[in-house]
């Protein structure tokens, strides 16, 4: 089942993915915090980073969320939110073609947008 695979590869691709990555932002004196959802209809996860210099209200994040509104089985859509700006990365509807290497270049790309939206 889709939403089955979505919580498969949030425990065995983002969540690694995303620790690695925060472990490197971490090493250059910024922090972050993983936030996930395995909720029944709804899982999600949400990859917050926090900036060294940027305020609070800045709400720095990439979030990945699964939508039923699709047709089929649904699709992940992932996301990124800089100052309560919504900014749509990609949508996912087949679930075998997220790797770990299209999960670190669609963070890395999201990382960069919130670093230069963040250098205003």
């Amino acid at each position: 089942m889709f939403i089955d695979e979505f919580r498969r590869i949030l425990a065995d691709i983002f969540v690694p993915t995303f620790e690695a990555i925060g472990r490197e932002l971490a090493s250059s004196g910024h922090a972050y915090r993983i936030e996930q959802d395995v909720g029944e209809k709804t899982p999600s996860i949400e990859f917050h980073l926090l900036l060294r210099g940027a305020p609070a209200k800045a709400n720095n994040l990439i979030r990945l969320f699964y939508s039923a509104e699709a047709a089929g089985d649904g699709e992940v859509i992932a996301e990124v939110n800089v100052y309560q700006t919504l900014t749509e990365l990609t949508r996912f509807r087949v679930l075998s073609r997220v790797t770990r290497e299209v999960a670190e270049q669609m963070c890395v790309d999201a990382i960069e947008h919130v670093f230069a939206c963040n250098a205003r």
